[in-house]
């Protein structure tokens, strides 16, 4: 079974209750203004994709970003997740 990563990321978004992993600070670095949990959030997907993947596969692709892994999708939805 696989599942969407903006599935995932929405699970992680709604099991942060107290906002303390994930909130809506932007940062800015090197010219570029993102929010930093952004960063954070497309990290935990990395993590579950090596876990889901050993175990099931993932049809997902993740892409060189400047702070890390991430998947398009996610990153560039990523306030419209925070405010659902």
């Amino acid at each position: 079974m696989t599942y969407k990563a903006l599935d995932i990321a929405k699970w992680f978004l709604l099991n942060d209750v107290d906002k303390t992993l994930f909130n809506k600070e932007l940062t800015s670095k090197n010219v570029i203004t993102f929010y930093e949990e952004n960063v954070r959030l497309n990290k935990f997907l990395f993590f579950v994709q090596n876990i889901h993947s050993a175990k099931y596969g993932i049809n997902e692709r993740f892409y060189e970003y400047d702070n890390g892994a991430v998947v398009e999708e996610v990153r560039t939805n990523y306030a419209v997740l925070l405010f659902e």
